[in-house]
């Protein structure tokens, strides 16, 4: 992330307070509970990290990218789906949703508390 930031401010594409702002309202959200391959599982849907890696992957081979990725093959695609879900475990992509909902929520109100990043949107919501 820090890489590609970087990037992005050299090439003029965002400033660091964009990516900032980017970062702390959305994957840091869910990063403060779950890491970046639980949320990538979630967002694969009931089709989980397999369909996550087989869906998205290729678009890492577009130019949006600085960092050049690993060629994604099937067997790449078996390891990271297979350590997700050891990771995981046998919960269903359902119930991790509804905890993974009341968790961002819990973090938004904590952070409203202070006034700071994501939790700004609720203190603005309440006043």
């Amino acid at each position: 992330v820090w890489t590609e930031s970087l990037h992005l401010i050299d090439q003029g594409i965002a400033t660091a307070g964009q990516i900032d702002d980017a970062v702390a309202y959305g994957p840091g959200l869910r990063w403060a509970f779950m890491g970046a391959f639980v949320t990538s599982h979630l967002a694969g849907g009931a089709g989980g990290m397999r369909y996550f890696v087989e869906h998205f992957g290729p678009s890492l081979a577009n130019p949006n990218c600085f960092m050049k990725p690993p060629k994604i093959t099937p067997e790449l695609i078996e390891k990271i789906a297979s350590q997700t879900e050891a990771k995981v475990g046998a919960q269903p992509v359902a119930e991790m949703e509804a905890v993974r909902d009341r968790a961002l929520v819990a973090v938004m109100k904590a952070l409203a508390e202070i006034g700071i990043g994501a939790g700004q949107t609720i203190k603005a919501l309440k006043a």
